[in-house]
């Protein structure tokens, strides 16, 4: 299965054309790397990817639900966490919302009638899922 797709891509910035003619499909569990000299273009093409920047011409599409991102080579990590944690980063949004889940279950148990209280948990329980929060 194909996860993500480009069709002529093609990025221009002023009068220099960074690159054109692109196509290419990445299959559901590839695993793929972007080689080449400096300034032909792979960091614009990877934020193509990601949805920072629109190409000049062509598109990428990713399959619905599926997040793409990278950390960029020079971006201020912070030396003090390992790979694993920084990579982690990513997740944020996920990881503090799981964090809310598990408060909200304990005030469930506190007080399992409240029925505004289990509502809340309900919508942040389903967003939880829905943006891949246990696939991660």
């Amino acid at each position: 299965m194909i996860i993500a797709q480009a069709q002529d891509l093609e990025q221009r910035f002023g009068g220099n054309t960074i690159f054109s003619n692109i196509s290419f499909s990445v299959p559901d569990n590839a695993r793929i790397g972007l080689v080449g000299p400096n300034g032909a273009g792979k960091t614009t093409l990877l934020k193509i990817m990601t949805g920072q920047q629109e190409p000049t011409s062509g598109q990428f599409t990713i399959n619905k639900g599926l997040k793409v991102g990278y950390i960029a080579q020079e971006n201020g990590l912070d030396e003090d966490k390992t790979i694993w944690d920084e990579m982690l980063t990513v997740f944020n949004d996920l990881i503090e919302k799981n964090k809310k889940i598990t408060k909200m279950q304990e005030q469930i148990a506190d007080h399992p009638e409240d029925e505004a209280l289990l509502k809340r948990y309900d919508q942040l329980a389903y967003a939880f899922e829905q943006e891949g929060g246990f696939t991660y």
